[in-house]
């Protein structure tokens, strides 16, 4: 199995190397820059950090961070490797804690938790508890001299009117579909947890039902061209609508510049086939 996906990974470097003849979007672009849907869009981007528990301390302690995306009231959209490390592996809840901040200078954080995933999409949607605490996570938010407190996270005191600990940020619609050369802007949270600058990119062509999304274990993959950096996974693209146009997951290897993503037609199809009542009522279809 090693042999026929590096053989795949191989082959899709060839690939898009047909691709370089291509005139790209420059990635220069801000949020300040970008089209006023767009920068309004950003908004609903949210930090998501994983705890997984440590037998060590007896505790959760954070493992990894990701990017979601708000698409209905308190629920998010995200990619499974977030939690788990690695693509096409099955997301342990009992094993993690999922926390959502909406910036990292953010006083509130809320639980989320798990509603469903698609592994063959690399797809997960997300429930956030509706109302906040105050949580401060050592080594995180603030120095900490005790090796045993970096990376749990701290319930402080309750002084937030209810208000304050609403989870509120606004959703955002899924594009009917992105076409070749269309222009889209990137936007995450970096590995230092502070919201990035948007990037402007550029689709490139869908690949679909061959062996390479057979190898890589997606189905259907859209490919783009453009600038993400490590912790944009599992947040989205927008078009120049603010439409949500793709949901990154990961960089072609040997590639600074191709990333791929689930495009809208994968988004739709997961998010059509969520069960919970709540999400149904709320969700737009449009």
């Amino acid at each position: 199995m090693k042999s026929v996906r590096l053989f795949v990974l191989a082959t899709l470097i060839l690939l898009l190397a047909n691709f370089s003849g291509l005139t790209f979007a420059s990635d220069s672009d801000s949020c300040f820059d970008a089209p006023l849907a767009v920068q309004e869009a950003v908004k609903s981007n949210v930090l998501i950090l994983v705890f997984e528990y440590d037998d060590s301390v007896k505790d959760f302690v954070v493992v990894s961070q990701g990017t979601g995306a708000v698409v209905a009231p308190n629920y998010i959209l995200s990619a499974p490797h977030v939690f788990t490390g690695e693509a096409g592996k099955d997301i342990n809840k009992s094993k993690i804690k999922i926390f959502i901040r909406r910036n990292i200078q953010d006083v509130v954080t809320w639980e989320a938790s798990v509603v469903d995933y698609k592994l063959s999409h690399e797809l997960v949607l997300l429930k956030v508890s509706p109302l906040g605490e105050k949580i401060q996570i050592p080594g995180m938010d603030y120095k900490s001299n005790d090796p045993n407190l970096i990376g749990r996270c701290l319930k402080e005191k309750n002084t937030l009117s209810e208000q304050e600990r609403s989870f509120s940020v606004k959703s955002v619609c899924v594009a009917s579909s992105v076409k070749e050369g269309e222009k889209v802007w990137t936007n995450g949270f970096s590995s230092f947890g502070f919201l990035n600058n948007c990037f402007l990119a550029s689709a490139l062509s869908v690949m679909e039902d061959n062996y390479i999304t057979w190898g890589v274990g997606i189905d259907p993959i859209q490919f783009f061209q453009g600038h993400i950096e490590h912790g944009f996974s599992g947040g989205v693209m927008f078009n120049v609508h603010g439409e949500i146009a793709g949901n990154v997951f990961g960089f072609v290897r040997r590639s600074e510049t191709i990333f791929m993503a689930s495009p809208p037609s994968s988004i739709k199809d997961f998010l059509s086939g969520i069960k919970d009542p709540d999400f149904i009522k709320t969700f737009n279809k449009k």
